[in-house]
């Protein structure tokens, strides 16, 4: 009968063996922490790489009895853990592009704040005077321009619901409306903050 360190050997030689002559703890306790260094290079925390691990192994146990005993388990392994980790990256850069389009946004609001702000002019008439202007600035802009900022902005749609509504891509809707942050800022820099009395 082959010793532990006979079969450890065995792992670590020739990866491709017979079911029959290893068993699932043994093959756990050789690649576990393994399988944890290579997934918490690629996932945001050490919580994160061991749940991932423990998730495949269990796949990897409940499985155990049907596999084929001429499989290469160690890269069955790898493969699996693989995915996840290319899963939870793909997440991540979502999730990232969602913040960004965010800050991008926020940035752009500062500015017409800023901007605005500096050049107020408070010699309006009355609250007529001013959501005419508003009015006027808005018609102004390009027609697709202004269908994506009444929609995004008016109408509290998301970008994504806006791209859907107008068959565009949810690039294009962020586009315009940088675009049309830009043309509003400047056609309304002297009165954009005197909305805030009209509230």
């Amino acid at each position: 009968m082959a010793t532990k360190r006979e079969t450890a050997t065995v792992w670590y030689t020739n990866p491709i063996i017979c079911l029959t002559n290893m068993q699932f703890n043994e093959f756990y306790m050789s690649w576990y922490s393994r399988a944890i260094g290579f997934a918490r290079h690629y996932v945001s925390t050490d919580a994160d790489a061991e749940n991932m691990v423990q998730d495949v192994f269990l796949q990897l146990y409940e499985h155990w009895s049907a596999l084929d005993g001429t499989m290469n388990i160690t890269a069955y392994l790898f493969t699996s853990l693989r995915n996840r980790c290319l899963n939870a990256l793909r997440q991540q850069l979502k999730e990232q592009r969602e913040r960004e389009q965010y800050c991008a946004e926020e940035v752009l609001m500062t500015q017409v704040k800023y901007g605005s702000l500096e050049s107020i002019d408070a010699t309006f008439r009355d609250d007529t005077d001013i959501v005419e202007r508003i009015r006027q600035a808005v018609d102004a802009l390009p027609e697709q321009c202004r269908r994506v900022f009444i929609m995004h902005k008016l109408e509290g749609l998301r970008n994504k619901d806006v791209a859907r509504e107008l068959g565009i891509t949810v690039n294009t809707v962020e586009a315009q409306m940088k675009v049309a942050y830009r043309k509003l800022r400047i056609e309304l820099r002297d009165c954009l903050p005197l909305l805030l009395l009209l509230v």
